[in-house]
């Protein structure tokens, strides 16, 4: 249903979108920031993390391309240390057009399969914590909590 292949540069540019544009609308959820503030958040973070773009050492960008459409359904982002065996999942995105169709899921099955099978023996991730969806989503496929961070607004 889904397989994976490397990310081209033009479905970069558009995963950086979705990326800055989701991680904004989280953080504004999450921190209580304003637009402007969550824009300068979005963009360091992601200037800080990818130094060379998608040739950053140690980051693996992926294409989930729907075996029925043929067409690009998602990205991933995820660091990869295959020293210590193990991986981080930055960022998992699907279309809004193909959401709702388990693509999300297959998507992360193919990437759990991938690493896996390069030796990988760990995936973490972090979600927010009013994304129920993805959290329900995560823990269907084992995912356990390992770190809680709280805020108070004073």
């Amino acid at each position: 249903m889904i397989r994976l292949r490397a990310m081209t540069e033009a479905e970069y540019a558009r995963f950086r979108s979705l990326d800055r544009k989701n991680y904004m609308q989280s953080i504004i959820r999450a921190y209580g920031l304003d637009d402007d503030e969550a824009q300068r958040e979005a963009l360091k973070l992601g200037e800080d993390i990818l130094k060379e773009g998608m040739r950053t050492p140690g980051h693996e960008f992926f294409t989930a391309v729907d075996d029925i459409s043929g067409g690009a359904a998602g990205y991933l982002w995820c660091e990869v240390n295959r020293e210590k065996r193990r991986a981080f999942l930055y960022f998992v995105v699907v279309e809004e057009a193909d959401r709702g169709r388990g693509l999300g899921a297959a998507a992360i099955g193919a990437l759990e399969a991938q690493l896996r099978s390069g030796g990988i023996r760990s995936l973490g991730l972090h979600v927010f914590s009013h994304n129920t969806s993805a959290l329900r989503l995560y823990e269907r496929f084992g995912f356990r909590v390992t770190s809680v961070n709280m805020q108070k607004d004073l």
